[in-house]
This record gives C-alpha cells, structure tokens and sequence, in this order.
C-alpha cells in the first residue's frame, strides 16, 4: 500500500512542475493465467485453477519536459481480486529524467532496454552522442531489474555496454560490445561480448544481419541474416537465418544450454491490389530434434485462410488452418477474430488432445483520446483420449476488458 500511495503521488506531483505532458492511462480487468497448462511447471499446485485469477491492472505512461530537461515514467500496479491473492503488486519499468544536447542526450535512472543483448529494465544510466551525420556512439550502464521490481537482490545484476555506428545512404555498420554479470543458480559469472550489426541495399536486394562473439566461453553467440528482394512488382521474395545459443535461465525446467538455429524462406504474391498469396517454409534445429513448418495463406485486407503443416524428428505430423478477419461495422468500432484448430501432441507417444483455438478483439473509439476495448481468447476441448491429463489444457479462456485514455 505504501508503494501504491508513493507512485501515486509521483505521477500527480511531477508533472505539474512541466511545460507539456503527454501521457497514457489504461485501466483493465484481466481474466485468467498467463499460460494455457500447469505440466510444464514444478511449482503447478500453487496455481489456482478453480479461481479465474481476476485482477486489476492499471498502468499509467507519462512524458514531460523543462526545456531542454525532460521525464519519463512507466509504471504498472497489478491487484489480485482474491482475498490470498498474491499478484498485487507495483511494478516501475521506466522512471528517468533526460538531459537533450544539440549531439545527443544523457539519462539517470530507471530505464528500460530492448536491446537484442539485453531486454529488461536497468538503474543507472545511457548517453548517445552524434559526431556527424554519419557517426554516432551510445552507451548504457548499470544494475539490471528485468521484471520492473523496486528492488531485487537476485536480479540485479550488472551491466555495460556501448555501441559505434557508422550509417550511409545506402548502408550502415554498428560495432558493440557488451559485458553482464549473469547468475546461474547461486554462481554468477562475468559474460563478455562483442559483436556487429550491418544493413544496406543493393538494387532491389535489401539486406541486414549480425553477429555476437561470446569471449567469456570461446564460442558463436548469436547471429543472423535477412534477405529481401523485390523480383517484381507483384512478386517478394524474403529469407531469413537465426542463430542464438541460449543463455541458462532460473525459472523450473527452463534451463536451456543448446545451440539453436531457424531458417525461414518466404514468398508474397499480389494476385490483384485486393488479393494476395503468401507462403512461408520454416525450419527450425536445436541439438536434440528438428522441426519443419509450412504454411500458404490467402486473402484481403479484412479476411485471410490459411494452411500449415508440421513434422518434426520425432514423428509429430500436424495440420491445421487459420480463418480470421476484421472489419468496421461502423466508423468507430473495429472487431478481430481468429480460429484455428490445434493438436497438443507429446514428443514419443501417438496421444494427443485436438482443441480449437480461437480470440476475439473489439476496439471501441469513444472519443479522439479515450478507447475502450476487450480481448478474449478460447482453447476448446474437441475430443481427447483419457490418456491424458485434463490439466493439459488447464486454463481454457483467459481475456480482458481495458480502458485507454491518451493526453
């Protein structure tokens, strides 16, 4: 509560003392766990699945700025609605004030990050500086906080990293590097890397990749290329190449060593300015087995029927397809919707569960700033051997109901 009483006070004092604040307030009923199934968890008796798990969620966004100084502020407060509930919480993902420079700026305090090597909020903080037109450098720095909490021993781990990019008409290169203190159980070690970024075009061929050194273990730690051509105004072509070895990781189950690797070939077809053909080949590797996907889709702006394919090493053979669309019943309103049938099948055993799997959007503009809106999504049981569990499918419907105000 003292928390709560705290971030509400921020966010109402702060932004009087600006010039002009911009800002977002979502307040939603959420129903529901985040996943669809209790096998996979260790700890799977602590999750009620009796209770719908119906809660609370306000988040609020605000930016402002004093000249040449400016704010930033994310926070989030999750209250669980039973009387033993233990989600309500308050979360801080961004809380930091910036200084702008006619080259670049300077941040101090909380921060968040979706950089490739890092995603997560971190306390401390980032500069970016512009040479040219062409150079620039940036760097960010402090003590990690993945999950938004005030404080956490076990999470906050340190973290440097900066960055040197060179950037053309028709190219561009970005040298990095970074060094992470990462805990693995109760030993931490001290991770280094460093790597490139490039990107450019050549004609009608568009291109882009990367590539991370780990120095701290001798070996390849992520990579990937992107491909992109444009055969002909009606034909687009577009590969892609995925490496990254995973770094362990502290949750039940989920500790993940292996190499893995994903190629992906696709094709978009623009049959009339109203219809397209799109296909798409995935193949996906790790140490242990392989998967291989296709799917062709077709449709409109407002209405696409799609088909897919899977097989894999060990001899899980799926089909399915996917029938969604959206459209305006009127100028305000927008309402989207999916299905798609989906097998649960065990690696080694010919035992399965075929559920339909379906969700629904509805997007309502009262005004120019305010929206409201609601999301559900449905897993349904079609039939399935009593060889397996009902907790396969635990948690079958799970959705929300948000209001949004923009100001």
């Amino acid at each position: 509560m003292k928390r709560l009483t705290l971030l509400i006070l921020i966010w109402t004092i702060v932004p009087l003392f600006a010039d002009g604040i911009e800002g977002q307030f979502r307040t939603a009923t959420v129903f529901g766990s985040g996943f669809w199934s209790s096998s996979e968890f260790d700890n799977a008796e602590e999750i009620q699945f009796d209770y719908p798990n119906l809660r609370l969620v306000n988040q609020l966004r605000l930016n402002g700025q004093y000249g040449r100084m400016g704010f930033y502020i994310n926070g989030l407060h999750n209250a669980g609605f039973a009387t033993d509930s233990t989600l309500s919480e308050a979360k801080i993902y961004q809380a930091y004030g910036q200084m702008d420079f006619r080259s670049g700026y300077v941040k101090l305090g909380r921060i968040s990050s979706l950089n490739r090597w890092y995603w997560g909020s971190y306390d401390g903080g980032a500069v970016d500086y512009k040479f040219n037109k062409a150079m620039r450098f940036s760097a960010f720095g402090g003590f990690g906080i993945p999950y938004g909490d005030w404080y956490d021993a076990d999470n906050g781990v340190g973290l440097a990293y900066l960055d040197w990019s060179y950037r053309k008409a028709q190219y561009g290169m970005k040298l990095k590097s970074m060094v992470r203190e990462e805990k693995v159980g109760e030993e931490s070690e001290t991770l280094t890397r460093a790597g490139v970024d490039f990107w450019g075009k050549f004609n009608k061929l568009r291109f882009s990749g990367d590539y991370g050194y780990d120095f701290t273990n001798t070996r390849i730690s992520d990579g990937g290329l992107n491909l992109s051509y444009q055969l002909s105004p009606k034909l687009h072509l577009a590969g892609n190449y995925r490496l990254m070895r995973s770094e362990p990781w502290d949750f039940p189950r989920l500790k993940f060593s292996y190499l893995t690797e994903r190629f992906v070939l696709g094709a978009r077809y623009d049959i009339t300015q109203r219809y397209y053909l799109r296909a798409r080949q995935i193949i996906s590797m790790n140490s242990d087995f392989r998967n291989y996907i296709s799917y062709l889709v077709v449709g409109t702006r407002n209405f696409y029927l799609g088909g897919n394919y899977m097989t894999s090493d060990y001899d899980v053979e799926r089909w399915g397809f996917t029938l969604g669309g959206k459209f305006r019943p009127f100028a305000r309103l927008l309402v989207e919707g999916a299905l798609s049938p989906v097998k649960f099948e065990r690696f080694g055993s010919p035992d399965h569960i075929q559920t339909l799997a379906s969700f629904l959007k509805l997007h309502y503009q009262l005004w120019e700033n305010v929206r409201l809106g609601t999301y559900w999504a449905f897993y349904n049981d079609l039939g399935s051997p009593e060889i397996i569990e009902t907790a396969y499918t635990d948690s079958r419907v799970r959705g929300q109901i948000y209001l949004s105000i923009n100001f």
